[in-house]
């Protein structure tokens, strides 16, 4: 199962887009409002079989399984840099042994110039 984590203006496009009969995706997101409108607009997608939103607070949620693979891009550099090694820590504990966790870098934070 793939993981997505989003706790900034949520709307589930990623979870949506990544979502197919090979990956089944989660989105996380801790408020119930961003949850509910990313239900709205997206339960008659053609593949909404295979993602799920859910709210929680990532650092208590427990996932009943183990994730594979964990996409991640905005909620790492919005938390507390002194939140940062719980996040590491509960990344380890989300994700199987042999899972990897991807968080790309926006072109802004390199210095790069868009185009």
């Amino acid at each position: 199962m793939g993981m997505f984590t989003n706790n900034n203006s949520f709307e589930g496009y990623d979870v949506v887009a990544m979502a197919s009969p090979d990956r089944h995706v989660l989105g996380l997101d801790i408020s119930s409002t961003a949850v509910k409108k990313a239900n709205e607009w997206s339960s008659s997608l053609p593949n909404a079989n295979y993602f799920n939103f859910l709210a929680a607070d990532f650092f208590t949620w427990q996932p009943m399984e183990l994730f594979d693979m964990v996409f991640e891009y905005t909620f790492f550099p919005a938390i507390d840099p002194c939140m940062r090694p719980s996040w590491a820590k509960k990344m380890a504990d989300i994700l199987k042994p042999d899972g990897d966790c991807h968080r790309p870098l926006h072109e802004a934070i390199l210095g790069k110039e868009n185009g």
